[in-house]
């Protein structure tokens, strides 16, 4: 028997490890450590030796020195070495992260002093007592005698450059605390660099900014995550959708879709007070004058009551269709204060409104927004040729108020009902074709060609 076996024998002395301890601290395999002890046995200093084994019972196992192993070195004064690395940290990765890890550290290397100078016991009984004393300094830190071992594999694991990771291979990169609600590292630089990508009228893909600042990050040394639906998860959580639709999509889509609207309470407005009018395309054929048209719908609704108070079918959507329109809901039904109408030059016309585009365009360039009330307190039309004509709506007094340009939510009570009519009504004709291409019924052109049509 050798003299450090003998020594062991005796008395256990820290510099040496049994092959079991040996394998959990490097995460390898024990029979990949006998194979080791065996090899490194046949040195002319041996590095391994058989000696009896306390925890089991005194039989014979193989004993390997810590210097076989830089993994299985002794780190006196670790903690204070890494502690000197906070600064370096924290320019490279967020504070909670490298906090959350110093304090992991400070653990680990609680219970790795304690293997060293602590007589009798295994690893896990004095990794059960470190995580009761971390677990009463502070209940809410997440401790386990599997993470300690875990944070030890992560601590001794080697890097490129043959060094071991240390305090930064504590660190959470992928996957942060719950405390911080999910948010994962990154740069700042990192985000600058994705958004100022993102953030363009070219509407660059999501994956493709994603691997464009993974390859800089990787260039300028910043924190980015490699997986992309790491990525795609954490521009879900903190994206701002409104500066988004603005940057990638452009002003009038942002106005559309992010632009407060007033709600109007139609419940406080009387029955014949506000109206709306539209026209709509039926999505059915019919024949006109020997040809097949899909006629047009001209519809006046009452807000308050959605009743339709005037409606006119014909072959397209023309001023004399708006005019047998309006006649009927003012005749049957009342003169309203209000009507919304829509900005096509139907509805626009001199006839209606008093004055044509060209005149409405020329006074709000030279009366800004409040040529309407300068208009209609002076004696003559202001730039207007006809000075006794104010339109069908000036003369009856009704006020107008046009809806927003390619924005069917300005005019949704007759919308919603146009909707209505080519679900309830356009279906049940043979010739329905639907208002796309992929709607139409195969057997549309043989109805049409065999004169099947209303």
């Amino acid at each position: 028997m050798s003299a450090a076996a003998r020594q062991l024998e005796s008395t256990p002395s820290p510099e040496w490890l049994p092959v079991d301890q040996a394998a959990a601290l490097t995460s390898e395999s024990v029979r990949t450590w006998r194979w080791r002890a065996k090899s490194a046995a046949a040195l002319s200093q041996p590095m391994a030796v058989m000696a009896p084994n306390a925890g089991r019972s005194g039989r014979l196992t193989w004993w390997v020195h810590r210097s076989l192993d830089r993994r299985l070195a002794r780190c006196p004064n670790r903690s204070t070495r890494d502690e000197k690395l906070r600064d370096a940290l924290l320019a490279k990765y967020p504070h909670h992260t490298v906090t959350k890890a110093l304090e992991r550290n400070r653990w680990l290397q609680r219970w790795r002093k304690l293997i060293e100078s602590v007589d009798g016991g295994t690893d896990r009984d004095l990794a059960e007592r470190v995580v009761a004393e971390a677990r009463e300094h502070d209940a809410d830190f997440k401790i386990s005698v599997r993470g300690l071992y875990r944070w030890w594999k992560q601590y001794t694991r080697l890097g490129g450059d043959g060094n071991i990771a240390a305090v930064e291979g504590l660190i959470d990169r992928y996957a942060a605390p719950k405390s911080s609600g999910g948010t994962v590292s990154r740069s700042p630089d990192a985000i600058a660099s994705f958004f100022d990508l993102y953030h363009t009228l070219n509407q660059i893909p999501v994956t493709t900014c994603h691997e464009c600042t993974a390859a800089e990050a990787r260039r300028q040394g910043w924190c980015w995550p490699a997986s992309y639906k790491a990525t795609v998860a954490w521009l879900q959580r903190t994206d701002d959708l409104s500066l988004t639709c603005l940057m990638r999509k452009g002003r009038s889509a942002w106005t559309r879709k992010f632009m407060p609207h007033v709600q109007t309470d139609w419940t406080k407005v009387s029955p014949g007070e506000f109206y709306v009018t539209d026209h709509a395309q039926l999505d059915l054929f019919c024949e006109y004058k020997g040809r097949d048209i899909r006629p047009w719908l001209t519809a006046v609704q009452d807000c308050r009551t959605r009743c339709i108070v005037g409606w006119h079918v014909g072959p397209a959507p023309h001023q004399d269709a708006i005019i047998s329109t309006l006649r009927m809901a003012f005749r049957d039904w009342a003169v309203p204060r209000v009507m919304r109408i829509d900005q096509g030059k139907d509805f626009t016309s001199k006839l209606i409104t008093g004055l044509t585009k060209q005149e409405r365009y020329r006074l709000k360039q030279l009366h800004g927004s409040q040529w309407k009330s300068i208009v209609r307190r002076s004696e003559n039309l202001v730039d207007c040729t006809d000075e006794r004509w104010l339109g069908i709506t000036g003369e009856l007094d009704v006020e107008l108020i046009y809806a927003i340009p390619y924005s069917p939510w300005s005019k949704a009570t007759i919308e919603r009902y146009f909707g209505t009519v080519h679900s309830k009504f356009d279906k049940t004709f043979a010739t329905y074709c639907g208002a796309k291409n992929q709607d139409r019924p195969e057997a549309l052109e043989r109805i049409r060609s065999e004169g099947d049509a209303v």
